[in-house]
């Protein structure tokens, strides 16, 4: 396609056809797409999906371009998601925390996913990557104490989860650990009533009392 493109061939599809460069991950295509069709964001809405389709790729070149070019870092598309909601659905999408982390950076907010912190300790299975991307999250500390849509905190989410290790980081980063849940069930009360002697523990040592 780059050297069609390069030697004068129409593009009947412009956003279309830059949609599918952003799916191969190939920035230069886009660079040379966006070009050629003299992209105005003004123009069509399909532009603005973009960063959406980019954050699938993993690849910060292209995001950074988009970026550049004016393309929302916010944009709801049409399932209600943003990028930042697509970097962090799926745990082992490629360069998924470096994106996240340049998400973070850049002023990128959730729309679907109500309490980030909360969807990945909650939602990822592999217990390194779920440490890993918590990290990431909690760079921007207002994800600390978001709630979920059942007014449940991250350090509640954790507590169910039994991850001890996680616990700590979340209380070390100043995690509200008398919080309670739309049901009035706290970190405290929750590893009481189930005997979670450990975490009973970690938590007190945390200051925290019933």
């Amino acid at each position: 396609m780059r050297e069609l493109i390069q030697n004068g061939a129409k593009l009947n599809n412009g956003p279309g056809a830059m949609k599918d460069a952003v799916a191969w991950a190939d920035v230069k295509v886009v660079q040379i797409i966006w070009d050629a069709v003299n992209a105005n964001l003004s123009d069509t809405d399909e532009l603005l999906d973009l960063m959406g389709c980019a954050t699938y790729t993993g690849n910060l070149r292209i995001l950074q371009f988009l970026l550049e070019k004016g393309v929302d870092i916010n944009f709801i598309d049409s399932t209600g998601n943003t990028p930042f909601d697509y970097a962090i659905f799926d745990e082992f999408r490629y360069n998924g925390m470096e994106i996240v982390r340049w998400l973070i950076r850049h002023g990128a907010i959730p729309m679907e996913i109500q309490s980030p912190l909360c969807y990945v300790i909650a939602e990822y299975h592999d217990l390194a990557k779920r440490m890993q991307m918590s990290r990431v999250l909690l760079t921007n500390q207002s994800f600390v104490n978001q709630v979920d849509e059942n007014g449940k905190t991250p350090l509640l989410v954790a507590v169910e989860r039994e991850d001890l290790p996680l616990i700590r980081m979340l209380l070390d980063h100043g995690a509200d650990g008398y919080q309670a849940d739309l049901l009035g069930q706290t970190p405290m009360n929750r590893a009481t009533i189930w005997k979670q002697t450990d975490i009973v523990k970690l938590l007190h040592d945390h200051g925290l009392r019933q």
